[in-house]
């Protein structure tokens, strides 16, 4: 296979993830799944299994502040579009420090919610959405941990180029392939996720992606983000192969006939009774690396500043024509 990114023909499969194949293209350092889902199995997908719930997505304030606080680095409370709002936390912060905010999200659920409070969300792709049909133009359009989801990227991100205005800003996030996680942990990284996770991208080859839709980087920040850190997910290795053995087994007796997306539901949905179970160890591993990530803290700021954190922040302003 070609890369998509790129187009090179130097790529090769690294391992397979749900049942779903990883390629990895050694010329731009793209890590993409390869075939692609359709669309309507990932619709399968999100409506049957990848949910947020409004408890976790309160628990991002600290996180939101910060975002904010970067944002306000380059650009004055103006207009801002959000895509993948979820619940609208983040759309009500910023509201808060004088922004006009508008929001996108396909959860009906959280989109609704998010109305409730006040907020403009529309409950559709960017592509349909009043914003994109009316033309409107914002001075910042931001997506956290949205770009790896999508099934075209680059169409996605021209789209989004386009209802920026002149001078406009893109400020983004998507996990770091070239993190020090990512090379630690190998497939057992925690973003290596599919099929929520199509592509995966790092420093080297956003800017490839950026030239496509007009956008000029302006700074890439890495970080520690969304990540559960080194020593929980290393230790949740084992949690992640008994989950693995217990879906082969469920797909043996039950899902033969059943295509990738519509197998991996049905097992996820079999093997809930023990997602209570998941989460404590979860808790149980955060705890005990806390005072690792103290005595660490310095060093994880050093690689950090390299550019190898787990996550990506990525400001890009749109190119004068």
């Amino acid at each position: 296979m070609n890369c998509y990114l790129c187009g090179s023909s130097h790529t090769s499969r690294l391992f397979s993830n749900h049942n779903f194949d990883y390629y990895k293209c050694f010329n731009c350092q793209l890590y993409q799944i390869y075939p692609l889902p359709s669309n309507k199995d990932l619709n399968t997908f999100y409506l049957g299994e990848y949910k947020m719930s409004i408890g976790k997505h309160r628990d991002n304030l600290k996180i939101w502040q910060r975002i904010m606080n970067l944002i306000e680095l380059f650009k004055k409370p103006c207009s801002l579009l959000e895509i993948g709002c979820s619940y609208g936390g983040l759309l009500v912060e910023v509201r808060k420090r004088g922004w006009k905010v508008c929001g996108i999200e396909l959860s009906q659920e959280a989109a609704a919610y998010a109305n409730k409070k006040g907020l403009n969300v529309s409950c559709k792709s960017l592509e349909r959405s009043i914003f994109f049909k009316n033309k409107k133009r914002f001075d910042v359009i931001l997506s956290w941990h949205v770009l790896e989801h999508y099934l075209n990227p680059i169409k996605e991100i021209r789209n989004i180029s386009g209802l920026l205005k002149k001078n406009g800003m893109f400020i983004f996030s998507s996990p770091n392939a070239n993190s020090l996680e990512a090379k630690l942990l190998g497939k057992f990284w925690g973003w290596f996720d599919a099929p929520a996770h199509l592509f995966l991208f790092s420093k080297r080859n956003i800017k490839y992606l950026l030239a496509k839709a007009d956008l000029k980087l302006v700074k890439i920040i890495t970080r520690r983000g969304y990540s559960m850190g080194i020593i929980v997910q290393f230790f949740y290795i084992p949690v992640t192969l008994v989950g693995y053995f217990l879906r082969k087994i469920i797909s043996f007796k039950k899902n033969k006939k059943n295509k990738k997306i519509e197998k991996f539901v049905n097992e996820q949905k079999e093997i809930g009774f023990l997602y209570p179970l998941y989460n404590f160890i979860i808790k149980f591993l955060t705890i005990i690396q806390w005072p690792f990530d103290l005595l660490t803290l310095p060093l994880r700021k050093f690689y950090y500043s390299l550019g190898y954190g787990p996550e990506l922040i990525i400001i890009a302003e749109k190119i004068k024509k």
